[in-house]
């Protein structure tokens, strides 16, 4: 059986690191993260996510201090927004398939039961806005 590819962004981070740790038999792994590229930087990102030729991206990068976001939505949009778009046309550009991991921050919170997909999304802070823009690209 011949060898499937996946690369795994923000693979230094908590959520990264454990994806590619529990990747199944028969998958390579590849863990890319700032080292290998900044994902903000579209020729980086083309770099670290389509040479190594993966059949599927799961794109865990993300900045995630919803603090932070909030005093810096500059870097929160660059990050969790511009990235997912570069990284979502280096898959298109590649052949790879994408899974985009997001936040239940896309929400508001005023549903009172689990979300899902179909859900109007109504972000209320930076960290929500700039991953649901993210997940837009």
């Amino acid at each position: 059986m011949r060898q499937k590819r996946v690369v795994v962004t923000g693979a230094a981070g908590m959520l990264g690191s454990a994806v590619v740790e529990l990747a199944p038999e028969g998958i390579t792994a590849v863990g890319v993260d700032l080292p290998d590229g900044d994902l903000t930087d579209p020729t980086q990102a083309m770099q670290a996510v389509a040479d190594p030729h993966p059949s599927a991206v799961i794109h865990c990068a993300a900045y995630t201090d919803v603090d932070g976001c909030t005093r810096d939505p500059e870097l929160a949009f660059r990050v969790n927004a511009e990235a997912a778009g570069n990284v979502a046309r280096a898959c298109r550009a590649c052949g790879a398939h994408l899974v985009a991991i997001s936040t239940d921050y896309v929400f508001d919170g005023e549903k009172g039961a689990p979300y899902d997909e179909d859900d109007e999304p109504a972000p209320i802070n930076p960290y929500g806005e700039s991953k649901l823009e993210g997940e837009r690209r």
